[in-house]
This record gives structure tokens, C-alpha cells and sequence, in this order.
């Protein structure tokens, strides 16, 4: 999607495209989460779940969403489809990990991206704030030397392998959320490159 206003895109009606500099990507710091998720082959991921996770208070108490400071679990990530999330043993809460943001950095660096956005810097404990610090750590280092992989927007393979069958049982997938495209309302902070 990013493609479509750095190189323009008539099906989003962006005919030319804008100057990548310009633009930034967001990294969430909020999950959204299932329970009742059998470990199966890999932590969770592409599992069957029974609903939403429990509610959280700081997010509001809506089933299915959580704050980075309010999940536990270890970290995950496919390296295939470059996505991340945690697993508890039974609740699986998908967004971003250490691991996933060095890849969103690099791909803001690959694509001479004006930087990055996070929602939000609120989401993090003081005390802890390992997606924060991961996202300034990455930021100052050097552009990848291969950007090969961060060539275009379909990164690795989306979905289920072919061979599991589908159901119309609710999925577990660090990459698709709870598919209402609806977040949790947080103030936001920007992070951004500078040039000096």
C-alpha cells in the first residue's frame, strides 16, 4: 500500500505519487488478541482461537485489545512474513515485537522514508519501553546494505499455509489483526528522522 503514494496508484486514486520524504509509516504499539489459541506447529500463530482476549483497563476494557503494557507472553516472529507477536500458551496478542520493528525501520531506510510514527508512546511503561527503544536503536544505524527485501509492499507469504484448512473459526495472524481495521484510541508521538 505504502507504493501507492511514494509511485502513485490509480485503483487509490493517487495518479502521480508524493515525494517518499515526505511521508513516514506507524508503528502500533497496541495488539490485538485471541485466547483460547493452541500452540499447534509455531507459538499460536495460524491457530484456532475460542474468542477475544479479556479486556484491559487501560485500553479502554474492549474485548480483543490491549496496550503493549498490558500483554504478557513471549515475543514471536515469522521471518518470512516479517510480523511479530506474543504467546502466552493460550492468548495470542498480534503487533509489533523487537524483531518486527527492525525490519519497519529498515524498510522506511530502504525506501528513503521520512521517518517513522508510533501509536503511541503512551502504550509502553515507563520502566519498559522495549518497542521504543528498539525503534531508536535501529534508527541510528546505517541503511541496510541489501534492500532487496524491502523492494515492495507484499512482504513474504500472507496467510495460512495452503494446506491447513479453513474454517469459519476465528484465525490467530500477527498480520491481519481482528480484520475491523478499527484501533484503540491513544494519543500519538512522532518519531522522525533528521537530516543535519
Amino acid at each position: 500500500m505504502l507504493k501507492a503514494y511514494t509511485v502513485g496508484d490509480s485503483m487509490y486514486s493517487i495518479p502521480g505519487g508524493f515525494p517518499a520524504d515526505k511521508l513516514t509509516i506507524g508503528i502500533p504499539m497496541y495488539y490485538r488478541g485471541w485466547t483460547g489459541v493452541p500452540a499447534g506447529a509455531n507459538h499460536g500463530e495460524y491457530g484456532s482461537a475460542t474468542g477475544p482476549s479479556a479486556p484491559h483497563p487501560l485500553s479502554g476494557n474492549v474485548p480483543g485489545v490491549a496496550l503493549q503494557k498490558e500483554i504478557s507472553g513471549t515475543a514471536y516472529y515469522d521471518p518470512v512474513r516479517m510480523a511479530g507477536w506474543y504467546y502466552d500458551g493460550t492468548t495470542f496478542y498480534a503487533g509489533s515485537t523487537p524483531q518486527s520493528i527492525v525490519d519497519h525501520v529498515a524498510y522506511a531506510k530502504c525506501n528513503g522514508l521520512g521517518g517513522m510514527m508510533i501509536f503511541s508512546a503512551y502504550d509502553e511503561t515507563a520502566a519498559s519501553q522495549p518497542l521504543l527503544e528498539k525503534i531508536l536503536a535501529e534508527s541510528g544505524k546505517s541503511k541496510p546494505a541489501d534492500c532487496s527485501k524491502y523492494a515492495t509492499d507484499t512482504w513474504g507469504v500472507f496467510g495460512p499455509p495452503s494446506s491447513s484448512a479453513t474454517t469459519n473459526s476465528i484465525q490467530a495472524s500477527p498480520a491481519h489483526g481482528d480484520g475491523s481495521g478499527a484501533a484503540p484510541y491513544a494519543p500519538p508521538a512522532a518519531i522522525t528522522s533528521r537530516k543535519h
